[in-house]
């Protein structure tokens, strides 16, 4: 046995210099810190508390937002919010676990693409031309041009740190099978690598090159390895494993995720008919890493990203093509590693292809397949989709341009310019100016470095001790609305979904159902008081949060600016002002006008459009003191006019609720306010009760049973949830105890 002594230790980290320096660089986002400060904005405005929705997404109803909807965003459990609910159980504040999050991505990603360089061309074989090839490699995969628009990014950051991760033990499994040794555990651990990027599923789109990189290397091995049946029936042995294990692993995410993309694909398709994006990257701008397409936008006059202009001038545009040249330089020694040659060539050409997007040469085809293949239009971004396979690739070939140098002269002064033309190119990354910040536009509200105002946090610790109620939005806040906060925030939707952790109504700018349509009626005419109130008591509102912090110049077309809104408010018969924190207001329904989630009308008004705005002209001021629905005219002969029954409700979790009935004498009508889903069911036969449509988009069930009962209402998708969340965690956690139990055997270094 060999005794492990401090000098030991010493001289292992002096050999292994080049993975002690991809750890170092690792910590280089701590000098992006600001204490106190959170780096969001724009369609990262999550980050401003990533745990806040964490119990939320083990259920596939959210109820948080618009009256609900199939929960999409089950994916964000693992890694990314388990990671930030630890963190703050821990007493980490966020500003530092934000910061801990990024260097963890990058220490993962940059040792998984020097393990995986290593394997790749020198098999353990580590002479320092060999380290130093690997660190250059991993170097650029960690800090290039395409990182300066994705560092901050949920999605994009755990599919690059655990990409070379995962395309390693493919790599490996697939050398065992040609060895002919076991490849269990390469096929376990490849499992349990992908659910270090299983966060990044919200969007499917973002992860989808790691499998494109997978399936290339894959077919390479087939054609220049497969030359047996034996070969041919291990392979086989090999992919099916890999395939259950990650369908078995990852199945707690799929359930949802497939379903909603299934269900959304038409919707997706009719909203996103712009093919803007597709154009704004040409080939010459793949080439290099760049076509972002805000890198030539302006704004109000202002260059929209301020460095941009460097990467065009001579210093940055020669760096960028001298690099990318001395990457490719190593592919006329076709000599060594033929066929790692040809997996990164078609990795890089291929990223070149579907990254430019509809330019030429040949950019019909991804217009004909943006157009008619179903689920396409989600890469409607085709820089931010498939560039990441430019950087891994580069990086392959770097390392390879590299080691293929036999004449020390030669690779001295290539590996220094290359680490010279890194850091050059990706300069702005290293100094921090590639964050937005106050001076981009000498505007403090759009700075990405953000510190939340005291006032919302005395704000979301009043509501948690408040009775629960949905809460209403206003004024309705525009896409990018910035807030005048001491600095930032400009978001792409509301912080409240992060800081309040509460049921809120908000304006929807696509909206895909009709709830959503009927929520955006409120906002129509919110400084109406005989037709706001019919649309509150119909959305079950029971308070409404004034923000006077919204900088009124971003405001939507016709929505009142807040101090109109103020003076609308406080004087309003309906509403009373409840608490005020800073510039937030929160007005609460008085009790004779609300009406819960769960009810039975007392005054139903029919309407086949079920339009909200119809009400106006029907109501009366007595009528809304009392419980109303809007239901379609074709129920109307199936109900008779009685009192409704008494109704207790009690939420178990947000896909289901437990209703108590008493005194049910007639026919009568059962509402529930979530957004109108066939899949919410109730424990009653079908002749009893009837799923319906009401009140512009909720769900209701005219219930034909009298007398006393108990009924649940619930989402059926749950029950598949559960399943599937049970069937992942005991294949991780049998997977991890074979691996366990493999290491306490001789056979593991083997394996």
């Amino acid at each position: 046995m060999i005794k492990i002594t401090p000098v030991n230790k010493i001289n292992n980290l002096i050999r292994n210099w080049h993975i002690v320096l991809i750890i170092i660089l690792s910590f280089w986002p701590f000098l992006w810190l600001k204490p106190d400060y959170i780096i969001a904005g724009g369609d990262q405005y999550s980050a401003i508390r990533p745990a806040t929705n964490f119990f939320r997404h083990f259920y596939a109803w959210e109820d948080a937002l618009s009256l609900g909807k199939i929960d999409l965003d089950v994916a964000r459990l693992f890694p990314m919010e388990a990671f930030f609910y630890l963190l703050t159980t821990l007493g980490i504040n966020n500003s530092l676990g934000q910061i801990i999050w990024e260097i963890g991505l990058l220490m993962v990603g940059g040792l998984g693409m020097a393990r995986l360089l290593d394997f790749f061309f020198f098999k353990n074989r580590l002479v320092n031309k060999n380290k130093l090839s690997i660190f250059a490699g991993s170097f650029f995969y960690m800090f290039n041009i395409f990182s300066l628009h994705t560092f901050f990014q949920f999605n994009s950051g755990p599919v690059k740190a655990f990409a070379p991760w995962f395309i390693y033990w493919l790599v490996f499994g697939l050398d065992q099978i040609k060895r002919k040794q076991p490849f269990v555990k390469s096929s376990i651990y490849l499992a349990l690598v992908s659910l270090g990027f299983s966060s990044s599923a919200v969007n499917l789109a973002s992860a989808s090159h790691i499998f494109i990189a997978a399936i290339i290397y894959w077919l390479t091995f087939i054609i220049f390895n497969l030359r047996t049946r034996a070969l041919a029936t291990r392979l086989f042995k090999f992919s099916a494993l890999v395939f259950v294990l990650l369908f078995l692993v990852n199945l707690w995410w799929l359930v949802s995720t497939f379903r909603y993309s299934l269900e959304n694909n038409q919707f997706i398709s009719k909203i996103i008919t712009d093919t803007g994006f597709l154009a704004e990257t040409p080939l010459y701008e793949t080439w290099r890493g760049l076509g972002f397409w805000a890198f030539k936008t302006y704004y109000q006059g202002i260059p929209l990203i301020p460095y941009a202009h460097y990467y065009y001038e001579p210093t940055l545009l020669l760096a960028n093509f001298v690099l990318t040249i001395i990457c490719l330089w190593g592919l006329k020694q076709n000599k060594f590693q033929p066929r790692l040659t040809i997996f990164f060539s078609i990795i890089l050409v291929l990223a070149l292809f579907l990254g430019k997007g509809v330019n030429e040469p040949w950019g019909w085809i991804f217009l004909w397949a943006y157009k008619n293949i179903p689920g396409f239009v989600i890469f409607r971004d085709p820089y931010g989709k498939f560039m990441p396979l430019w950087a891994f690739a580069l990086a392959g070939l770097l390392t390879f341009s590299l080691a293929s140098q036999r004449k020390k002269i030669n690779f001295a002064v290539k590996s220094s310019l290359a680490l010279v033309l890194i850091i050059i190119s990706s300069f702005f990354i290293f100094s921090g100016d590639f964050i937005q910040n106050e001076d981009w536009y000498k505007d403090t509200n759009r700075s990405m470095y953000t510190k939340i105002p005291a006032y919302w946090q005395e704000m979301s610790a009043y509501l948690k001790n408040q009775p629960s109620g949905r809460i209403l939005l206003t004024p309705k806040n525009a896409y990018g609305q910035t807030y005048n906060w001491p600095s930032g925030l400009a978001s792409s939707g509301p912080p409240d979904l992060y800081l309040l952790n509460s049921d809120l109504l908000n304006y929807n700018h696509t909206p895909q159902y009709h709830q959503e349509e009927s929520v955006n009626l409120i906002y129509a005419k919110i400084d109406d008081d005989q037709t706001i109130l019919p649309q509150l008591k119909l959305t079950n509102v029971k308070y409404i949060l004034q923000h006077n912090d919204l900088k009124t110049k971003q405001l939507l077309l016709n929505s009142p600016a807040p101090e109109i809104m103020l003076d609308f408010f406080r004087n309003s018969d309906y509403l009373n002002l409840k608490k005020s924190f800073g510039l937030l207001d929160l007005y609460e329904l008085k009790s004779q006008y609300y009406q819960p989630i769960i009810y039975a009308p007392e005054i139903i008004f029919f309407s086949d459009d079920q339009n909200i705005n119809n009400l106006k002209e029907e109501i009366s001021p007595l009528d809304l003191t009392k419980k109303i629905a809007l239901a379609p005219t074709e129920i109307q002969n199936e109900l008779k006019a009685s009192s409704p029954p008494e109704i207790i409700f009690q939420e178990t979790n947000p896909s289901q609720y437990v209703v108590s009935i008493k005194n049910s004498r007639e026919p009568f009508l059962l509402i529930l306010s979530q957004t109108f889903h066939p899949r919410w069911q109730i424990s009653l036969p079908a002749s009893q009760a009837k799923h319906i449509e009401v009140n512009g988009g909720t769900n209701a069930w005219l219930i034909n049973k009298g007398g006393d009962f108990r009924i649940k209402l619930y989402f059926a998708d749950q029950k598949f949830l559960n399943i599937a969340l049970a069937v992942s965690s005991v294949a991780i956690i049998l997977s991890i105890i074979y691996l366990l139990k493999s290491r306490k055997s001789n056979n593991f270094y083997a394996d």
